[in-house]
């Protein structure tokens, strides 16, 4: 974008409303360009929590001033407008790869069978394949640590709502093509006000759309990275459509989605018939959504469950198998382990052999090369320690136990056993430690063991700590 000027808000009328383009909400103000001329200013006005950067705003002006040099302007905003063709921004590049051919594509197994979608592209044929641009101010590509996206989901991790807006907000205050900043400001308003979520989700869509006009029918794989702004865009779009009970719209959205991601990493096709049959949105969805957008996402700031198991299998599986020779997975149970044998080290060794192995690979393939790992470990231990499983559960606890994916992939690879999450036999999984520590406390209190010597190597059984009065 060309360099921002100071707008003349003295030379202004202002007996009279005027338009200006919301670049960013910080500190009580917005930062705005006049819609018609050029220049900014900072905006102080009421109802500014209600500002999307990106709108258009009607704003009936009070008065205007300057302090340190900067033009400011108080008012009333009358009201807001999307009109993104409006805004003169430059569209994203769209680079042309070559043809994607749906006879290549990895549909599933055999004996799956095809969806409906499925047939349609295939029976289509092969279709451009295209990767567009993606914009990220501020971000050195030489240095990981300054990208203003991935400060930001740190910031809302550690509990910093504020801060991590306020990374955001000034990233479209420098560029308002950065997608991932509008994705990611959704994500942010996702679980709590979705009708605001989705004002920012659609800003990104539609600046996105910029770039493929009218009729587009490429494709836009997830497998191309600098595509992945623009398709959390669209499923956030879609997951707040339904969330507010829009449904034809949102069938839409997954089918468009499906068109230009036809490896469906972001799970839509696991999403698209409940929404056909009108089923609606229910709470208990929003971590399976998260986890399927790697979106919303701050949940999921590697996009770490978003591989599909094809790219799973061609990206993390060569990797995956020499680290399944170490030690501790060849070691026969009861066994446990933790931070010490698989921390930072180990981490940065697996890390160092995927791209040794792929050069140029991504953060996403690690993460691929993990889940991968992580999976196989389970199910070679199954195999080797468990009788056959036709008729048996396997219910799996913890954070893995959320991600769809590694269930998935758990469940093709133990094809005799059912895999269903721990909480569906028992109690939330997330609580099994605590009730653990329950029962050995009352277990102390009434005097029984609470250890297992064949586990623990101890001469025989014992009573379990102290009780102090």
């Amino acid at each position: 974008m060309k360099p921002s000027s100071k707008a003349d808000v003295e030379n202004l009328d202002l007996s009279r409303p005027f338009d200006a383009v919301a670049l960013g909400v910080k500190d009580r103000v917005v930062r705005c360009r006049l819609l018609e001329g050029d220049g900014e200013f900072l905006l102080r006005a009421r109802g500014l929590w209600d500002v999307v950067p990106g709108e258009i705003l009607t704003i009936q002006p009070g008065k205007a001033w300057r302090f340190g040099g900067f033009p400011y302007l108080s008012g009333t905003i009358q009201s807001s407008r999307l009109d993104v063709e409006a805004l003169g921004l430059e569209p994203l590049g769209l680079e042309e790869w070559e043809q994607w051919d749906p006879e290549e594509q990895y549909w599933g197994e055999e004996d799956e069978g095809l969806e409906a979608w499925q047939k349609e592209l295939i029976a289509q044929g092969p279709r451009p394949l295209f990767e567009m641009a993606q914009v990220i101010p501020g971000e050195d590509p030489d240095d990981f640590d300054s990208d203003p996206i991935l400060e930001s989901v740190d910031r809302k991790e550690a509990g910093d709502f504020r801060g991590a807006e306020d990374i955001l907000m000034d990233t479209l205050e420098a560029d308002l093509r950065c997608l991932d900043a509008h994705s990611h400001l959704g994500h942010l308003w996702f679980a709590h006000n979705p009708e605001r979520a989705i004002r920012h989700y659609r800003v990104g869509v539609r600046i996105g759309e910029l770039s493929l006009g009218e009729g587009f029918d490429g494709v836009l794989p997830w497998g191309l990275i600098n595509n992945r702004p623009f398709l959390r865009c669209l499923h956030g779009y879609a997951l707040c459509l339904w969330r507010t009970g829009r449904f034809e719209e949102t069938a839409k959205v997954f089918s468009r989605m499906l068109r230009l991601n036809p490896s469906d990493n972001q799970g839509v096709r696991f999403l698209i018939d409940s929404v056909r049959a009108g089923e609606p949105w229910r709470e208990d969805r929003s971590m399976d959504m998260h986890t399927l957008a790697g979106t919303p996402a701050f949940d999921w700031p590697t996009d770490a469950g978003e591989y599909i198991l094809s790219v799973l299998r061609d990206r993390g599986a060569p990797q995956s198998e020499r680290l399944l020779a170490a030690e501790y997975f060849m070691a026969a149970p009861p066994k446990s382990t933790g931070r010490e044998a698989f921390g930072d080290a180990y981490a940065a060794d697996l890390m160092h052999g995927v791209r040794e192995e792929r050069p140029g690979a991504s953060h996403d393939d690690c993460v691929a090369t993990a889940l991968e790992l992580t999976v196989r470990s389970v199910a070679d231990a199954v195999g080797r320690w468990l009788p056959p499983g036709p008729g048996h559960d396997l219910l799996v606890a913890g954070g893995g136990a959320r991600n769809p994916t590694l269930m998935a992939r758990l469940g093709t690879l133990l094809g005799e056993w059912t895999v269903r999450p721990f909480e569906d036999e028992f109690f939330d999984g997330d609580a099994k430690e605590a009730v653990a520590f329950a029962y050995l406390g009352w277990r102390a209190l009434e005097g029984l063991s609470g250890n297992v010597p064949a586990a623990t190597g101890a001469q025989g059984p014992r009573v379990l700590g102290t009780v102090t009065c």
